[in-house]
């Protein structure tokens, strides 16, 4: 099974009758392992809607989904929960890393979550520090971090799994240019040494152009961005 992600007859919808907004109708997307792929599309069009869905946070649409070949429409809440946990790493424009663990501590928390030994968990955590030029760093908490460094380690953190799924909502929009790029360049790099599967709603056509390809979203439907 090469494809991560089958997302087919997408449909969303808020609310009812004559009021209803349809966001996506019968939209499909299909994710191949150690691909690397944009999604940009104008603000209001579902961007989040669709990451969601994708990262089983929502699961009131109509379509199918499976994700490494598993169909989780039928599911259960928990099921879902820890599939999500086991499975999907996020990463958001704002860091959201917890102001009372260190650097550390913050990337290390996902594999306690998985039961792994705190030993264990903080020498992983300390490698991919290491890897992003950060050691130095690990026992700083968040409001001792730049604002480039707390976005490096809300990646390390959602990384820190390996995860079959690596969603990313504007990872580096937060950031100035310069560190943008630094920052984008970084997590690619880990993404592909890694064969991991991701997709980043970004509006930075630049750095969507370095990804394997480019989605938009049109009428209700996941298309291939073809206008550079």
């Amino acid at each position: 099974m090469n494809n991560v992600v089958t997302l087919q007859n997408f449909t969303k919808q808020y609310g009812e009758g004559e009021t209803a907004l349809t966001i996506f109708s019968d939209a499909e997307v299909v994710l191949n392992k150690g691909e690397c792929v944009a999604l940009v599309a104008p603000s209001g069009t579902g961007k989040s809607t669709l990451l969601h869905a994708l990262g089983l946070l929502d699961s009131q649409f109509e379509g199918e989904y499976a994700l490494e070949g598993q169909w989780l429409k039928s599911t259960s809440d928990a099921a879902r929960t820890k599939l999500r946990r086991e499975s999907i790493g996020f990463i958001y424009q704002f860091h959201h890393l917890l102001p009372e663990f260190t650097a550390m501590e913050n990337i290390a928390l996902p594999l306690l979550l998985l039961g792994q030994t705190t030993s264990k968990a903080n020498h992983h955590a300390l490698n991919l520090l290491e890897a992003f030029g950060l050691r130095d760093r690990a026992h700083h908490r968040p409001g001792q971090l730049s604002g480039g460094e707390q976005q490096r380690v809300s990646i390390l953190r959602a990384v820190v799994k390996n995860p079959a799924l690596l969603l990313a909502d504007e990872p580096t929009g937060n950031l100035d240019e310069a560190t943008s790029d630094k920052v984008f360049k970084e997590l690619l790099t880990h993404i592909r040494e890694h064969q991991m599967t991701a997709f980043v709603a970004t509006h930075n056509l630049e750095l969507a152009k370095k990804m394997d390809r480019v989605l938009t979203i049109r009428d209700g439907k996941v298309l291939p961005y073809e206008v550079f």
